[in-house]
C-alpha cells in the first residue's frame, strides 16, 4: 500500500483530471445517475452496459476505458457513462439481499466468519469487525461493517 501511495503521489499531476461541462448531455447523464425518479431508467442503463461489456468480451474487443495516461480533461457524460456505471452494478448488488439466504454480501461475510471461527461467546462489535475484515476479503468502510454487525444483532 505504501509503495502504491508513493507511486501515485510521485506523479500527482497525471492523476489530476478536470471535469468539463460540454452540453445538455452532461445534465441528462447526471439526472440518470442520481435522480431517484429515474430508477427504472437507471436499471436499463446498468443492464445495457453489462450486456455491452459481455459482448465486447465475447468478440475479443478491448474494454472501453475512459482514463488513459495522457487524459487531462473529461466531460460529465463520459465519466458517468463509462466510469460511474462500473461502480453502479456492484453497488446495486451489495444493496439487494439474495433470494437464496436473504442476506446481502456484507451480512454473508459476517455470518461466514462467525461460523468458520466458531464464535459462540460474546465479543465486542469492533473485534468482530476486525475478524471479518481480516478473514473475508472485506474492502469497504469499517464503520459500514460495524453498522451491519449491529443490524444483524
Amino acid at each position: 500500500m505504501a509503495k502504491e501511495a508513493k507511486e501515485y503521489f510521485s506523479n500527482v499531476d497525471r492523476h489530476h483530471i478536470i471535469f468539463k461541462y460540454d452540453s445538455i448531455k452532461d445534465d441528462l447523464a447526471i439526472q440518470l445517475a442520481f435522480n431517484s425518479a429515474l430508477s427504472d431508467d437507471r436499471k436499463d442503463w446498468i443492464k445495457w452496459h453489462t450486456e455491452d461489456i459481455n459482448q465486447r468480451r465475447e468478440q475479443n474487443l478491448p474494454a472501453d476505458y475512459l482514463f488513459k495516461k495522457d487524459t487531462k480533461q473529461i466531460n460529465f457524460n463520459d465519466f458517468i457513462n463509462k466510469e460511474l456505471v462500473l461502480f453502479s452494478k456492484p453497488s446495486t448488488e451489495r444493496a439487494i439481499p439474495s433470494i437464496m439466504d436473504v442476506l446481502k454480501p456484507d451480512q454473508r461475510k459476517i455470518m461466514f466468519v462467525c461460523f468458520t471461527k466458531s464464535l459462540i461467546c460474546e465479543i465486542k462489535v469492533a473485534q468482530l469487525a476486525g475478524k471479518v475484515a481480516e478473514n473475508s476479503d472485506y474492502h469497504h468502510d469499517e464503520q459500514s461493517l460495524t453498522n451491519t454487525i449491529v443490524g444483524l444483532a
